[in-house]
């Protein structure tokens, strides 16, 4: 069996329609034979769809996320005050706010730069602990302190998002 190159983050909003694809074409494979087809259509459409998709997403993130027809004024407030459409609440819980940070950092911010990182920063930035300075080889791009920052292996891989500490000039 071939190995594969799997890379492992969270879900992005950009992932919903793949997602939703993915998740419609599993559930369809397993229960078509023994559900009626138009009932197996509308259990697809609405439960797997893109926007369901993208609001399990923004729950995860801790975001609120509102489906609702942007026609009309105040779109959020109609949401909200008359039930046309759909309000997406944050999914609330211990470790929520610290998960919604993962998530930021991982896909909503523009990185600046990267930090290429020896074996045992490396090590330690898999099992969680922060990047200390001495673990640092290279810094690429222009970044200053509280830039978004690539850190990768010496492979190239990138291994985590965070924000610098330091600006370029002082990682090189």
């Amino acid at each position: 069996m071939a190995k594969l190159d799997t890379v492992l983050r969270p879900a992005r909003r950009e992932d919903a329609a793949a997602l939703a694809d993915l998740a419609a074409r599993s559930f369809a494979a397993t229960f078509a034979a023994m559900t009626p087809r138009a009932d197996l259509e509308e259990f697809l459409r609405t439960t797997y769809g893109e926007a369901q998709q993208a609001a399990e997403i923004a729950e995860l993130a801790g975001i609120a996320l509102v489906i609702g027809s942007g026609l009309h004024a105040a779109p959020i407030a109609r949401v909200v005050e008359q039930g046309e459409g759909t309000l997406f609440l944050p999914r609330a819980g211990k470790g929520k706010r610290a998960a919604a940070r993962k998530v930021w950092l991982g896909g909503r911010l523009r990185l600046k730069g990267s930090l290429t990182v020896d074996a045992g920063a490396a090590k330690a930035l898999t099992q969680g602990s922060s990047l200390l300075a001495r673990g640092i080889l290279a810094a690429e791009g222009q970044f200053a302190r509280g830039d978004a920052v690539a850190i990768r292996d010496e492979s190239g891989a990138v291994l985590a998002h965070g924000l610098s500490e330091y600006d370029a000039a002082e990682c090189a």
